[in-house]
């Protein structure tokens, strides 16, 4: 015959609280997990799109590095054309040159606006993953909420039992 030890109801308490603490800490870890995975990918995500606009402004660098130096050898070519004829030559060339500056002028503005749009789509997507990063953290705290509410019925359920027992002992 197995000897009966007596279960207070405090032990019983005790034990229920260090399951219920155990559930949540499990629950909590896994979800803190989660988040911090969706932080990283996050992070992840946001420098690959930080070296992809780098390397998008260095390139429009090069493309205007490369038109200027266009422009600079078609002037020197034309100022070494106008040296016989500066007179006559000069009001032409001061306004191709101005011509050739207002379309890279056009040109940087449209790559500056490209680049803008870029990152203002970047931006929406970071501030979307914020939001679904917030959305995760309250289903966290719904799901702990609802662990806390199904602990407290285990608990009434224990505690009933406890007292049926002791009646009918």
């Amino acid at each position: 015959m197995i000897p009966k030890i007596p279960i207070s109801k405090e032990m019983v308490k005790k034990v229920v609280r260090k399951v219920t603490l155990e559930v949540i800490y499990e629950t909590v870890e896994e979800r803190t997990a989660e988040i911090r995975t969706d932080i990283a990918e996050l992070k992840q995500k946001q420098e690959e799109d930080f070296r992809y606009l780098n390397q998008r402004i260095d390139t429009l660098g090069q493309k205007i590095d490369s038109e200027i130096g266009q422009i600079s050898h078609k002037i020197d070519s034309q100022i070494g054309q106008v040296s016989h004829k500066i007179d006559s030559q000069i009001g032409q060339v001061s306004h191709k040159i101005d011509s050739e500056i207002g379309q890279v002028n056009q040109k940087i503005d449209t790559q500056i606006g490209q680049v803008r749009q870029e990152i203002g789509q970047v931006n929406q997507r970071i501030d979307g993953l914020s939001q679904k990063i917030d959305s995760e953290i309250g289903q966290v705290r719904q799901e702990i909420g609802q662990v806390r509410q199904e602990i407290s019925q285990l608990n009434q359920t224990i505690l009933q039992f406890l007292v049926k027992k002791q009646k009918e002992s």
